[in-house]
């Protein structure tokens, strides 16, 4: 059995999106987008505006996916 993707990537998995595509489609990049993934820097209130817009997600939510270990 696969483990199951936490965090910002397992919210992009279950829907079908990849870091790529996000950050594309957001304008940030790849880099930033995914060092927010792994939980390596924290998201701006800009690029969590951003991210919260796109992926119909409330900050708060938001924010506790990101968190996700």
């Amino acid at each position: 059995m696969t483990k199951k993707k936490r965090g910002l990537r397992g919210l992009l998995a279950d829907r079908g999106l990849t870091l790529t595509r996000v950050a594309g489609e957001i304008g940030t990049s790849l880099g930033h987008l995914s060092e927010v993934a792994n939980r390596k820097t924290a998201p701006g209130p800009e690029l969590m505006g951003k991210l919260s817009g796109h992926l119909d997600v409330p900050i708060p939510k938001l924010q506790q996916i990101i968190d996700e270990k």
